[in-house]
């Protein structure tokens, strides 16, 4: 995160927070109204989220007016903290068509996102994180972990976000009335509410006997009770506190728990994450000591200052016992340089069009549902979403094998074999109302959303332009795929459609490497691309943000068909017209600069989906190339190859 106060020289720095915590102080009053205090507030956050040198924040930290200024201020924040959430929630319970996605993109959710991703990493390599759905077996349900989170507020975005990922029942407690109450009719109205439970109560009186995991939020102001507490509950197998992080500024805003105050209480410490650049949390995960460890000498329990252990990491699998297993995990080719005409680049595709449903859509469709499966076996509801290809074909799927159905609604399909198969996988294909304008994205979402919440009691509504598991589970898994494979890397091509996946992984493969250059790919505007976006259509849907790319490269219809073929011809790979148009646009940015490198780059390329549903796409674009070819017409069937790609 650029900051302005990054220039500044420490006794500027200095100033600043001792200017800006005073002002907190002196207006004492933290209501909505009181803006003077806001901005204060706001002031400090922004500095503790300056990535600073650990020498400037070890100075900063050891100032004594700083540090008393930093106590004072820490209980202030954390009832104005309370109060903003609330004002916040009421804002959104107004609004007619509330959506779990609005809320995350309302109030932080890539910040909390990014938090949870790197917590359940951990834990998931610790063995200790197993999904309600891994079994096929009915009693699988009743083995996954159950979570309490202490301090959730009236956006319990954290509480939400773990239970969408997971699946998990979550019970949230809050000792604010006025928080609580919002927190419940939130998690109602977006249909969470068979997940997420909210009480009203403080942490330190609550009975966590039913609980393997405990999240504990930043904004309590003494732990003290809370940790005697928990104490007690041999149950728990991990405790994930949030922090502020040693060596930052995090500490004049957040509580900065010492991990070897909390292992005084009989807790050992077992993992912390790492400072994400911009944000002011990390997260500190503890363990209860087992009576053999308790009386060991302290020299053997592995302390805050140690360094966590590294796990090993696996993803070979030859027996699964649910298609669903087979989600993920695609391989990565590395393209013939001979054929790519690339001296100093390396260039990869990312086979995800080797999905078991045969497309990158089958995560987003897999990570969506997940949470809900429980739910739609136990209700009989029917899945409700506004698609018109792979995303829709992977809903589908998901939803036979337990025992449900999907309707989706579009006046988009074009692709004749991509409605025939919706068809045989047992999905319904419903209209647009005809006042829709079907090129009229937002128009269109919000038809759905009308749709979904007047028929709430019916229908499971996945909003996948939305939803956050849509780039977040590509942020989380495929992105991470590309980095234990190929390590960081330097540029990054991915065709844009919800925009779910080229947002996901660049934003991941961004952090590994901030010098990444990421190029959307989207159609021209008088060219019609399956699976892509044209330019003016790309400022209204989904998590797109144009600022994440470097940059957006249109590609012709005939452009993205030659891409096609030469990937199937040159090199095997099955590929449809998203992946061609993705190739084609890698291919001449990346011989544009390959010369001019002094060192060895790589580049990686998504394959979406396969081409075996674009055939009669095909056959329109070229019918040449179907001409039995001892026709005449079969001479001019001519087709593109790597080589004369972009010339």
């Amino acid at each position: 995160m650029k900051n302005i106060y990054l220039s500044d020289s420490i006794v500027d720095l200095k100033r600043h927070i001792l200017e800006a915590g005073e002002r907190i102080l002196a207006f004492g009053a933290c209501g909505p109204e009181n803006a003077q205090f806001h901005q204060a507030r706001y002031k400090l956050y922004s500095i503790a989220s300056s990535d600073v040198s650990v020498s400037d924040a070890s100075v900063i930290a050891a100032d004594a007016d700083v540090l008393a200024l930093a106590r004072d201020v820490f209980p202030i924040s954390c009832d104005a903290g309370v109060l903003e959430e609330c004002r916040i929630a009421e804002n959104l319970l107004g609004e007619s068509n509330l959506t779990f996605g609005k809320i995350y993109r309302a109030y932080h959710g890539q910040i909390y996102q990014g938090l949870m991703e790197d917590e359940l990493t951990w834990l998931e390599r610790e063995g200790q994180l197993r999904s309600c759905t891994e079994s096929t077996y009915p009693s699988a349900a009743t083995q996954c972990c159950r979570i309490g989170y202490i301090g959730g507020g009236a956006l319990p975005l954290p509480a939400m976000l773990l239970a969408q990922r997971l699946g998990y029942q979550v019970v949230v407690l809050d000792p604010h009335t006025r928080s609580a109450a919002f927190a419940t009719e939130l998690i109602a109205k977006v249909g969470l509410d068979h997940l997420v439970r909210v009480i009203c109560v403080d942490g330190s009186k609550y009975d966590f006997s039913d609980c393997d995991l405990v999240f504990v939020s930043n904004w309590i102001a003494d732990k003290q009770p809370l940790l005697r507490h928990l104490r007690k509950f041999t149950n728990i197998q991990y405790f994930i506190f949030r922090s502020a992080p040693r060596n930052s500024l995090g500490f004049i805003i957040n509580d900065m728990i010492d991990p070897n105050r909390v292992c005084e209480h009989g807790f050992r410490f077992r993992y912390q994450t790492e400072k994400r650049p911009g944000l002011s949390l990390i997260s500190l995960i503890f363990s209860l000591l087992s009576q053999s460890e308790a009386t060991e000498s302290t020299e053997t329990i592995r302390r805050a200052d140690d360094e966590p252990a590294k796990m090993a990491t696996s993803r070979k699998r030859l027996v699964v016992d649910s298609i669903t297993d087979l989600i993920g995990n695609t391989p990565i080719l590395k393209l013939n340089p001979a054929k790519t005409s690339l001296t100093n680049i390396d260039l990869y595709a990312k086979l995800e069009h080797l999905n078991p449903f045969g497309s990158i859509k089958d995560r987003t469709a897999w990570a969506m549902l997940r949470p809900h499966l429980g739910t739609l076996q136990s209700s009989n509801k029917q899945l409700l979403e506004l698609s018109s290809g792979n995303a829709a074909r992977a809903l589908q799927a998901v939803a036979s094998i337990y025992g449900s159905a999907l309707e989706t609604i579009t006046n988009r399909i074009r692709i004749q074999e991509m409605r025939r198969m919706l068809v045989v996988q047992g999905a319904k294909v419903s209209p647009m109302a005809g006042d829709v304008d079907p090129t009229d994205a937002m128009a269109a979402l919000l038809y759905v959303d009308a749709r979904a919440y007047e028929q709430r009691d019916r229908y499971l509504y996945t909003d996948q332009y939305r939803n956050p598991n849509n780039d977040c589970t590509h942020y989380a898994t495929t992105a991470q795929e590309i980095l234990e494979d190929l390590g960081p890397v330097d540029y990054f091509f991915a065709p844009v459609g919800t925009a779910g996946s080229s947002i996901g992984i660049g934003r991941r493969l961004r952090e590994a490497n901030e010098k990444l250059k990421v190029s959307g790919i989207v159609s021209t505007k008088d060219s019609a691309i399956p699976g892509i976006r044209h330019m003016d259509e790309m400022f209204y849907v989904g998590p797109f943000e144009e600022q994440k790319y470097d940059q957006l490269v249109g590609i012709t219809a005939s452009e993205a068909l030659d891409g096609m073929l030469a990937l199937i011809r040159d090199y095997g790979v099955m590929a449809g017209p998203s992946s061609g148009a993705t190739y084609l646009a890698a291919l001449r940015y990346l011989r544009a600069i390959d010369a001019k490198q002094t060192e060895r780059k790589s580049a990686v390329i998504i394959v979406c989906d396969r081409v075996e549903l674009y055939l009669s796409w095909i056959e329109q674009m070229r019918p040449a190339l179907f001409e039995d070819y001892e026709t005449p017409e079969a001479e001019h069937a001519t087709v593109a190859t790597s080589a004369t790609l972009g010339a």
